[in-house]
């Protein structure tokens, strides 16, 4: 597992319900960290949504994921190619 993906599960493992928190204190990160820090939670979207390893620990976040994922498409926040991949089209200002 990358190391920044070692991080963020860390951090999610150790406070699973201060999760708003995060969200609270994100609101006031710079605009670009807010930006990237989307991109990656997007991306994770999409990811999940096509992931086929689902029980009960995380069946309610599949289903989330596979709604939220055909918002992200239909508001054209994805890009992809004829392979089958996608990628979160937010843009870098």
């Amino acid at each position: 597992m990358d190391e920044r993906a070692e991080k963020v599960e860390q951090l999610f493992n150790s406070m699973p319900k201060d999760a708003e928190n995060i969200g609270r204190e994100m609101i006031k990160a710079h605009p670009t960290i807010q930006q990237n820090f989307m991109r990656g939670i997007a991306a994770f979207i999409l990811v999940r949504a096509k992931d086929e390893y689902v029980d009960m620990r995380n069946e309610a976040t599949q289903k989330l994921c596979v709604k939220l994922a055909e918002v992200l498409r239909e508001e054209g926040n994805v890009f992809g190619d004829s392979n089958g991949y996608e990628g979160v089209a937010l843009p870098f200002i």
